[in-house]
C-alpha cells in the first residue's frame, strides 16, 4: 500500500514544532503509551472500556483509564499535542463479519472525530488492521481520509509488518499519521524496515512448566523438520487436525504468527510451536516480548486475559519507530536569512531545545543566542576576544558536542568537549555507559571470577540456582556472601577509574563539561558543569548493593540493560545517572 498525502498548500512555519504530551484513546494495555513515553512525552488522559484491560493499565501506569468513550464529553478532555488511537478493529478485520461503519465498534471512529474537531491536536496517530484499507472495496478508507482532510490534516498512511522492524512476530497493521495543516508539514516518511535478525527462539523463556502450555493431541502431524535457516516470517512445519485456523504448527526459527484476541482451534490466540520436540503454545511473557513490551511490564495473572490483551495490542517497537519519524518531521530543516537569525536566540530560549543538534546550532549562532553566550562565559572565555566558534556533533564518544573557539588576541584555537543530557522527567534516569562485560573486563582488568559473577548478574551466563526472582539471571543479593564481597571489593578499589571512564571517557574526545537541559511545562532550564564537578557529584557515596539486588557506585546505578525483546544485547551491563541532580549543586 502506498503512502498517501493530501497536498494542500502549507502555511508558513517558523521553528520546530514542539510536542510535549498526548492522550491515549482505546488505550488497551498501554502499548501506545509505552512508545510515546520513551521519548519523554507525557500522557495527559486515557480511556479504555474493558475492565480487565483497565486493571492491567493501572498495574503498569498507576491510573485507571476513563471508560466508555461514547459517554465522554470531549470538552472534559485536556488539550493535547498528540491524539493516539488504536480504534476497534473487529468491525474491519478479515476474521470478523467486516460490517465496518455499520458495526457499533466501527462507528467509534466518529467519537475520535468529535475529539479531533474540538481540540485540533498537532498530530493524530491511528492504527487498525490490514483489512481496513480493503474494507467495502476501499470506500471505508476513502471516507476516513476525506473526513481527516476536512478536519484540517495532512494524512499519510502505510501498511507495516512488525516482522521487518525488530520483533519476531508477523503482524501487519495500517497506521495513519496526520499533521494539522497549520503546522506546514506536507511530507512524512514512515520508518524504513530494519530487517533485524531476531527470531522467536530469541525471546522464549528458558525455564517454564511446559505442562501448562503443551498441546496434547493425537492428531498432531509434523511434516517438515524445524531445523532450518531462520526466516523473518512464520515457518509452518506441521498441522493439528486438518490444519485450519489455530491448528498449524510453526518453527521457532522463524517468527510468531499474529497473536489473536479471539480465534479458536487447538492453538487459539498464540499459535502452536515446536520447542525442543514439544508442541506448545507461547507463554504470556513470550507474547509480551514478541509484541515489543519491556520485560518489567506487569502481565495479568489470568492467562486468558493476557493472551486476549496482547492480541489486541499494538506492537510497541513499531510505534516507537513511527514516533521517532514524527519527531523528526516536526523539526525544521531550512535555511534562515540574516533577519530570521536575529530571532533565533529568543525563539530557542522560549521553546527550549531537544537534542544535540540544537546545542550545536546555538553555539554556531552564538552572537545571536543568549544561552550560548552564557555557556562560553562559564567556560572562561571573554566574548570580546572570540573571533569564531565552530561546533560539531560527535558520535561514539563521551563527548556529544565539540566546540572549537578561535581567540583573536592569542591567535589560537581552543576546543571544549561537552557531554549533553536532555531530560524531561526530573526523576528519570539517563544511561551514561553500556557495554558487554568482556569489554569492561579489558578496560578495568576485572578478575575472571568477578567477570563470571557480573555475567550471572546480567544473564549473559544462565544461572543454575533455582527459585531466583528472575530465572534468567541472578541478582547480587541472591549470591553467596563471599561472591558479593568479591564484586563489592573490586568496584570499591576501582571506583575512581570506573567513574572517570563512564562519565568522562578516555582520549582526545573525553568530555570536559556536562550540559544538562531539563524541559518542563514552564520551559527549559539548563546547567553547565565541568566534568570534575560532575564526577564529584555522582561519585559521592559508597559502593553498595541496593535493596533490589543491583549496585550503586556513589550516585550511579549499575544495571542489566534488559529490554531489546529478549535479544542477547539485553544482557549487556549499563550505568545510569539522574542528570537533574546537577541542578542541586
Amino acid at each position: 500500500m502506498s503512502t498517501l498525502s493530501y497536498h494542500t498548500e502549507p502555511e508558513n512555519r517558523m521553528g520546530s514544532v514542539e510536542l510535549k504530551n498526548f492522550i491515549d484513546l482505546f488505550a488497551g494495555i498501554g502499548g501506545f503509551r509505552i512508545a510515546l513515553e520513551s521519548f519523554g512525552l507525557k500522557c495527559l488522559w486515557s480511556c479504555e472500556w474493558d475492565k480487565h484491560a483497565q486493571d492491567t493499565y493501572f498495574n503498569n501506569f498507576g491510573e485507571i483509564p476513563q471508560g466508555d468513550i461514547t459517554k465522554i464529553d470531549e470538552r472534559n478532555i485536556p488539550p493535547h499535542d498528540i491524539l493516539c488511537a488504536g480504534f476497534p478493529c473487529q468491525a474491519f478485520s478479515i476474521s470478523g463479519k467486516q460490517k465496518g461503519f455499520e458495526d457499533t465498534r466501527g462507528t467509534l471512529f466518529f467519537n475520535i472525530v468529535k475529539i479531533i474537531k474540538y481540540h485540533k491536536p498537532k498530530v493524530v496517530l491511528l492504527e487498525n488492521v490490514k483489512n481496513f484499507g480493503l474494507h467495502n472495496k476501499g470506500k471505508t478508507l476513502k471516507t476516513v481520509l476525506r473526513i481527516l482532510d476536512e478536519l484540517g490534516y495532512h494524512v499519510f498512511y502505510k501498511l507495516l509488518n512488525a516482522s521487518f522492524y525488530g520483533v519476531p512476530t508477523s503482524r501487519e497493521r495500517i497506521f495513519f499519521v496526520c499533521f494539522n495543516k497549520k503546522l506546514g508539514i506536507p511530507n512524512f516518511q514512515f520508518p524504513e524496515p530494519t530487517y533485524e535478525k531476531i527470531f522467536l527462539k530469541d525471546v522464549l523463556e528458558p525455564d517454564i512448566d511446559e505442562s501448562e502450555y503443551i498441546i496434547k493431541r493425537k492428531d498432531i502431524r509434523i511434516y517438515k523438520t524445524p531445523e532450518q535457516t531462520p526466516e523473518l516470517a512464520p515457518i509452518q512445519i506441521g498441522i493439528i487436525n486438518n490444519g485450519g485456523q489455530g491448528e498449524r504448527i510453526y518453527s521457532i526459527n522463524g517468527h510468531a504468527i499474529t497473536l489473536s484476541a479471539h480465534g479458536g482451534g487447538a492453538a487459539a490466540k498464540t499459535g502452536a510451536y515446536s520447542v525442543k520436540g514439544i508442541i506448545r503454545k507461547l507463554t504470556p511473557k513470550e507474547c509480551s516480548r514478541v509484541m515489543g513490551f519491556p520485560d518489567n511490564y506487569i502481565i495479568p495473572k489470568s492467562k486468558a486475559q493476557a493472551y486476549k490483551q496482547f492480541g489486541n495490542s499494538v506492537v510497541v517497537t513499531v510505534v516507537k519507530k513511527i514516533v521517532e519519524q514524527i519527531l523528526k518531521a516536526c523539526k525544521v530543516e531550512k535555511e534562515m536569512n540574516e533577519n530570521e537569525l536575529s530571532d533565533l536566540g529568543s525563539m530557542t530560549a522560549k521553546d527550549g531545545f531537544r537534542n544535540e543538534d540544537d546545542v550545536v546550532e546555538k553555539f554556531n549562532n552564538w552572537k545571536k543566542d543568549c544561552d550560548a553566550k552564557k555557556w562560553l562565559e562559564i567556560m572562561g572565555y571573554d566574548l570580546k576576544e572570540i573571533k569564531k566558534v565552530i561546533a560539531v556533533k560527535l558520535h561514539g564518544y563521551k563527548t556529544d558536542v565539540q566546540v572549537q573557539i578561535t581567540i583573536i588576541l592569542k591567535k589560537a584555537i581552543s576546543a571544549e568537549n561537552l557531554s549533553v543530557k536532555l531530560v524531561s522527567n526530573p526523576r528519570g534516569y539517563n544511561q551514561v555507559d553500556k557495554r558487554w562485560i568482556d569489554h569492561y573486563k579489558d578496560l578495568w582488568n576485572i578478575p575472571n571470577d568477578v567477570t563470571k559473577l557480573l555475567k550471572l548478574y546480567t544473564g549473559e551466563i544462565k544461572p543454575s540456582k533455582k527459585n531466583l526472582r528472575d530465572p534468567r539471571r541472578m541478582f547480587f543479593d541472591e549470591m553467596q556472601p563471599k561472591q558479593k564481597d568479591k564484586v563489592l571489593s573490586f568496584f570499591k578499589k576501582q571506583k575512581i577509574l570506573v567513574i572517570s571512564d563512564i562519565l568522562k571517557g578516555r582520549g582526545k574526545f573525553s568530555a570536559g563539561w556536562m550540559l544538562v537541559a531539563l524541559r518542563t511545562d514552564g520551559g527549559t532550564k539548563w546547567v553547565l558543569k565541568t566534568i570534575n564537578e560532575v564526577m564529584n557529584t555522582f561519585g559521592n557515596g559508597e559502593v553498595r548493593i541496593t535493596d533490589r539486588g543491583s549496585m550503586r557506585i556513589g550516585q550511579i546505578t549499575m544495571q542489566r540493560k534488559g529490554g531489546d525483546a529478549g535479544r542477547d544485547t539485553s544482557t549487556m551491563l549499563q550505568f545510569k545517572i539522574n542528570p537533574v541532580e546537577l541542578f542541586d549543586q
